[in-house]
């Protein structure tokens, strides 16, 4: 019998992972054998990680602008993680969603005392790439093992090229209502141009990883 090859799945919150974790389950577990977070395919392993885990050989993620994602997870953690979970704010998250109101709001007003202390403290929004990419160095070492990088922006026309790569069926889907996507419907993601320019000064080490990663694979986010 041939050994199944181990992929890790790095969980980068607000990419699209959810999604990505829904597909296999239930592409597994309806044609499958499925085991805790372990999908065994016929020639893989993917090992469904949560946030925690950082990029290790053979690995799976996706990586999306960081003003985008920035946007996401403030309203991610304003909707206490609903509509898939239910994460109630720590006190720190309370304070800073009663000083802002939306991600706009917040990142034009980087640089007061009150932002940078929102900035720190709304979950997902003060976590940088470094926290499952490290840093270049070790983001360029990493590179010519990982398995693949899908794209937010483009995430259906990725899962189906990484589909191939897996060797798995049309069983395996991404899920098609907002639930099961963790998508945040009728939230004003909307960012002016001072908002962007500051996110892209306090993301700037997200940008540089994400310049390697596009440089490297050859694609746009």
């Amino acid at each position: 019998m041939l050994e199944r090859k181990i992929v890790n799945f790095i969980h980068i919150p607000r990419t699209g992972g959810s999604s990505f974790k829904y597909a296999m389950k239930k592409g597994c577990y309806d044609h499958g054998y499925f085991n805790d977070s372990n999908i065994n395919l016929e020639k893989y392993t993917v090992v469904l990680n949560g946030h925690g885990q950082k990029l290790v050989g053979n690995s799976i993620f996706f990586i999306r602008d960081p003003a985008e994602r920035f946007a996401s997870s403030f309203w991610g953690r304003y909707n206490q993680g609903k509509p898939l979970y239910h994460g109630i704010w720590m006190p720190e998250e309370r304070e800073s969603f009663e000083l802002f109101k939306t991600p706009n709001q917040l990142a034009e007003a980087i640089g007061s005392k009150k932002a940078k202390f929102a900035m720190n403290s709304i979950q997902h929004v003060n976590a940088g790439l470094s926290d499952w990419l490290v840093n270049k160095d070790y983001l360029l070492g990493e590179l010519n093992s990982v398995f693949f990088v899908g794209r937010t922006s483009h995430l259906s026309e990725d899962f189906e090229i990484l589909k191939k790569k897996l060797d798995i069926g049309d069983n395996y889907k991404l899920p098609d209502d907002f639930k099961k996507r963790n998508k945040i419907a009728s939230c004003d993601k909307r960012l002016s141009s001072k908002a962007i320019n500051n996110l892209k000064e306090w993301y700037k080490e997200d940008y540089e990883l994400i310049k390697i990663i596009k440089d490297y694979f050859k694609f746009n986010i």
